[in-house]
């Protein structure tokens, strides 16, 4: 469940993206031919401090709301790699998660077989995971 949780900071930083262009948050049906880049904010909407939120960590999300949105998108892309990196290491590191997951939904040959797993899926399977590791049909 913390993969998904650390994944919900990139998705509310897309979600500001909608909302400072659009004026909401889920209007992504929006994006159409006749809006161009002079319809951009020039300003992405900034982070206020509050009772939840002290200076110091409004200053850090709004490290990257100085500029126009096209600049936040590109903060956005430059840095989300390192993010999936960290969802990868969380994910794969990570032994409760190993110890549920594993050896879940392996699928014998023979069962495969007479369950419509087509051989070219056996193949791409055995490219995927090295041949010593896939079953062989």
């Amino acid at each position: 469940m913390a993969v998904f949780l650390y994944a919900f900071r990139e998705r509310e930083d897309l979600m500001d993206c909608y909302e400072a262009n659009f004026g909401c948050a889920h209007a992504r049906r929006l994006l159409s031919a006749w809006r161009g880049l002079s319809d951009l904010p020039d300003q992405m909407p900034r982070h206020q401090a509050s009772k939840i939120r002290s200076k110091g960590a409004v200053a850090a999300l709004n490290r990257d709301r100085s500029g126009s949105l096209l600049d936040f998108i590109e903060a956005f892309t430059n840095r989300f790699p390192g993010c999936v990196d960290e969802y990868e290491t969380l994910l794969t590191d990570n032994r409760i998660w190993k110890q549920r997951l594993v050896g879940v939904g392996v699928v014998e040959p023979r069962s495969g077989q007479g369950s419509g797993v087509h051989r070219a899926d056996v193949a791409r399977l055995r490219r995927g995971l090295g041949s010593s590791q896939a079953p062989a049909l």
